[in-house]
């Protein structure tokens, strides 16, 4: 706190043994610790920072995958953008949506349909959301997702 306190960028990056490139607020979000994340964004840290040739290393995804209600709602509120995917070579290009869909996290995907998630952001394998929670069977995201669509139109 002491760093944030006199300036410190909130959004400098640590590198791990395995020479992967953290942003404060994805370490946060992959160790779930949900009150040092609080004081990041208040000290300035930008939820949409992405450490570039890094897969998924955004905050908003970290937490999307690992079904963190409260971290999702967190970045959400702090202008996280629902929509950012993966675009690193090698990564098949998933937005957070794609991911909560794929690991049938019910109460995240409401959280990024709220919050705009377009369900129509297609993975590099020209996928959709709503295909992978059919091909994984959570009958409940693929009704939010048709509702969802319904009431865009």
């Amino acid at each position: 706190m002491l760093l944030l306190q006199n300036k410190c960028n909130p959004n400098l990056c640590r590198h791990d043994l395995m020479d992967i490139r953290l942003s404060p607020l994805c370490v946060s979000a992959t160790y779930e610790m949900t009150t040092i994340m609080k004081l990041l964004l208040k000290y300035g840290a930008d939820p949409n920072f992405k450490i570039q040739d890094q897969d998924f290393e955004l905050p908003l995804f970290i937490a999307s995958e690992n079904g963190n209600v409260q971290l999702v709602t967190l970045l959400l509120e702090n202008s996280a953008n629902p929509n950012l995917c993966s675009t690193s070579p090698g990564s098949p290009g998933w937005s957070p949506l794609y991911v909560a869909c794929e690991k049938g996290h019910v109460e995240i995907v409401q959280d990024l349909l709220k919050h705009k998630a377009d369900q129509n952001i297609y993975t590099k394998e020209r996928k959709l959301p709503l295909h992978i929670a059919k091909s994984k069977g959570h009958k409940h995201i693929v009704c939010l997702l048709q509702q969802s669509k319904i009431k865009k139109h």
